[in-house]
């Protein structure tokens, strides 16, 4: 058996092993799904029950790998068991996403899935409390009656101060178990977050997109500079197919630009989003033409 091989049996021993809480996560992921307009105002406390499954999931694996003989349980579940790999197995498991919209792209519920990454998050940072190898990061998160608190000053270290223009904040000297909000939470989860480190090669592919980009670009003004070089070659090389064609090349490349804008405006400090909005269609989009001495000769669209 190859090592590659021996890897997947593990694996497969692994899920094998926490089918129950598995199922647990499942049922309570499909509830928070379909109940999603009773839990997305109701703050962090909403989540407990998917929280506490998913907790419980953690840990099973935890002691799979303690009993397996694995010296960095640390770095086997920031490795093996990220919250991105919890909630793809979740997903998969619940058949999420499955119903597609009139183009036949993939519907995604983005508040829910907002909130099932809530209790993703509060179920990984539970494990940063200073035992089994994790630094204790998670600002001694505690629960009382479902709910979740953290001490004061451990999530916030410094506070403003109102009303002295020469001292913006001071240190937090309060150790008081206080609410944990959505602001807390991730301000604790950009502490905690599992940091994998990438060889060359990932980081090439990482940045393959902008290199694409860049390339269609660099491509099209070499095209535009040949027509600036020379009036008649658009009309000796171009057809009116692939005229029709970088028509709806501009309008897709317009429609990623505005996209992006509606996207990072819709976007609450929390870092969640407030409502899926997608951009149909583009209309009324306008150009200039211009002599070559830079004069307005008209408009067009």
């Amino acid at each position: 058996m190859t090592k590659e091989n021996t890897k997947k049996d593990n694996s497969k021993t692994i899920l094998d092993k926490v089918k129950t809480e598995i199922k647990k996560v499942n049922e309570e992921t499909t509830k928070l799904k379909t109940q999603v307009s009773k839990y997305s105002n109701e703050g962090l406390s909403s989540v407990f029950n998917l929280y506490q499954a998913i907790r419980n999931l953690r840990l099973k694996v935890l002691d799979d790998a303690k009993s397996s003989g694995t010296n960095n349980l640390k770095a086997y579940m920031e490795t093996h068991f990220t919250p991105l790999k919890v909630k793809k197995l979740i997903f998969d498991g619940i058949g999420y996403p499955s119903e597609k919209d009139e183009q036949g792209k993939l519907k995604r519920d983005f508040i829910f899935e907002n909130l099932f990454m809530r209790a993703n998050k509060l179920s990984t940072i539970a494990e940063y409390d200073g035992n089994n190898g994790y630094e204790n990061k998670n600002c001694s998160l505690t629960i009382k009656d479902n709910k979740f608190f953290v001490k004061s000053n451990e999530v916030y270290p410094f506070v403003e101060v109102q009303g002295n223009k020469e001292v913006e904040s001071i240190e937090n000297p309060s150790t008081k178990l206080i609410p944990l909000t959505l602001r807390g939470l991730e301000i604790i989860w950009a502490r905690c977050r599992p940091v994998i480190t990438r060889n060359s090669k990932t980081k090439d592919e990482q940045n393959s997109l902008t290199k694409e980009i860049k390339l269609i670009k660099d491509w099209f003004n070499s095209e535009w500079l040949k027509r600036v070089r020379n009036v008649n070659y658009l009309d000796e090389n171009y057809t009116k197919t692939d005229l029709d064609n970088l028509e709806t090349i501009a309008q897709f490349t317009l429609r990623i630009v505005e996209q992006y804008k509606v996207d990072k405006a819709n976007i609450t400090k929390d870092g969640d989003i407030n409502e899926t909005k997608t951009i149909k269609e583009l209309v009324n989009v306008n150009y200039q033409v211009k002599s070559k001495d830079n004069k307005l000769v008209s408009k067009a669209s």
